[in-house]
């Protein structure tokens, strides 16, 4: 079998705590009628679903769902779903028992203690026999995201990155090549796109330190997907001085493999002067898109809304995710899950 072939433009969103929301109770709508939330998202014109998946088993993801979830049990029906609403799936591996980003990179307990040659065939070999069981499912993602925002490294302490001291690159290297011989030994001619994804999106001089570093030591990747929120990541002109300068460099495609905006005021995180309304999420999301289109020698690959699937049920008190989210308190689909449907269709 075959990955399915990318979109011209991805219009995507993160719904990987479906699992959990829907358990805790969250109903989704559209135009008032309850319905599945993939299939919202392909009626107003999505066309990719971004699911991340950890390491850890079933029991930690049912005894800590907001942190340890979805595990591989969870992702296969998630995938199914977004396959059948006619989505494609850009599989995001977090190689960690809970959340992976630039302060939390922990090992999964499976590798704790290993280092060198031992954790490069550990990774190895996990990622052979998930790919394995993603082919016999007939579950082959359009894309694979090899780590999740590893602008520090990943399975800490050994890959970790806090400096520019040579041996830590070699680990951290040594770490994404072992993942890509895993992937590549199940898949071989099949093998999706491999995205390198960091939290750089509005930081061109730390992107291009970070992915020489690792051209340098012959890492494989296929397409850089960067983390850009306003509130974080400086201003738009930012990120498109990022992805033009990216593209320019490595002529591979570049993605906003993270973006969001609040819909509801947030005082953990203030829009950098963003009005938060509904309105207003849905016009600065085209106005990324409108910079992603931007990027010369059409390079810019799309843009995927992290949070997407966010009500206010299950999970700890946090204005921010509510916020985030691209459906109502009430589960009625927002106006930005519209206009990111229309960047797909206007390819």
């Amino acid at each position: 079998m075959s990955a399915s072939p990318l979109p011209v433009f991805i219009a995507g969103a993160d719904l990987s705590h479906l699992c959990w929301l829907e358990a805790a109770g969250a109903v989704y709508r559209c135009d008032g009628r309850a319905g599945d939330p993939f299939a919202i998202c392909r009626a107003r014109g999505l066309n990719l679903v971004r699911l991340r998946l950890y390491t850890g088993d079933d029991a930690l993801a049912a005894a800590d769902p907001f942190n340890c979830a979805p595990v591989l049990a969870q992702l296969l029906p998630l995938a199914r779903r977004a396959r059948a609403a006619g989505l494609r799936v850009l599989l995001d591996l977090h190689y960690s028992d809970h959340w992976a980003d630039p302060a939390h990179q922990d090992a999964p307990a499976m590798w704790a203690g290993l280092s060198g040659a031992a954790l490069e065939a550990a990774l190895e070999e996990w990622n052979r026999a998930l790919f394995a069981r993603l082919i016999v499912e007939d579950l082959l993602p359009a894309m694979v995201q090899v780590g999740n925002e590893i602008t520090n490294g990943m399975i800490w302490p050994y890959g970790r990155i806090d400096g520019d001291q040579p041996p830590q690159w070699d680990a951290l290297a040594g770490l994404l090549r072992a993942a890509v011989r895993g992937i590549r030994a199940a898949c071989g001619a099949a093998t999706p796109p491999l995205c390198l994804h960091l939290d750089r999106g509005g930081d061109w001089a730390a992107t291009e330190r970070f992915i020489d570093r690792l051209d340098a030591r012959g890492v494989p990747w296929d397409i850089l997907g960067q983390s850009y929120y306003p509130f974080w990541h400086g201003t738009p002109q930012d990120l498109s001085h990022c992805l033009t300068a990216s593209a320019e460099r490595w002529r591979k495609p570049v993605l906003v493999a993270e973006y969001a905006c609040h819909h509801l005021p947030c005082l953990a995180e203030k829009s950098a002067g963003i009005a938060e309304s509904a309105g207003e999420q849905a016009a600065r999301l085209q106005e990324i898109v409108a910079v992603v289109r931007a990027v010369p020698r059409g390079l810019g690959l799309g843009v995927i809304w992290w949070g997407a699937e966010y009500l206010p049920v299950g999970h700890p008190a946090d204005d921010r995710l509510n916020a985030r989210s691209c459906f109502a308190a009430d589960g009625e689909a927002l106006p930005v899950l519209a206009a990111l449907g229309a960047a797909a269709r206007a390819s």
